[in-house]
């Protein structure tokens, strides 16, 4: 079903039944400093999305507990296949490196699979622009539990 970000964190803390508890929703964003600009589909995702999937990084790490909360620390990315090996060529040291992405600067923590989109942590939302703030107001975002 679908909720409100600050729902889903409540009942996150209250959880005592499901051994998951994710939530995303779908965005495009606008990468600056990699060639030209480029349009990307992208999602944020909470950091419990991965477990709940059974899913690992092909390179790096996945989003961590503490950057689903607001602050700096949201402020990371994880590559999809397609751009980590058409705008990095493959290069496992992006881990680390700096993006750009609707003018807000990212660190690259990974590559995912097996998500075709470029990922960002629930936590920069927090503290970035309006339109962010009513969209986790919204019930936009996409829950899944297991």
């Amino acid at each position: 079903g679908s909720a409100s970000y600050p729902n889903f964190a409540d009942w996150r803390a209250q959880n005592h039944v499901f051994e998951h508890l994710a939530a995303y929703y779908t965005n495009d964003f606008i990468m600056t400093g990699h060639g030209e600009s480029t349009r990307l589909q992208g999602a944020v995702v909470s950091a419990e999305m991965f477990p709940l999937l059974g899913v690992a990084p092909l390179v790096g790490r996945t989003f961590l507990p503490d950057e689903d909360k607001p602050g700096e620390s949201g402020r990371v990315v994880l590559l999809s296949q397609q751009l980590f090996r058409q705008r990095f060529n493959s290069d496992p040291n992006v881990v680390g490196q700096s993006l750009v992405l609707d003018g807000k600067h990212y660190q690259i923590v990974g590559v995912s699979f097996p998500f075709k989109m470029i990922l960002l942590s629930y936590g920069r939302r927090w503290q970035s622009t309006q339109k962010d703030q009513s969209q986790l107001q919204s019930n936009e975002a996409r829950i899944t539990l297991r």
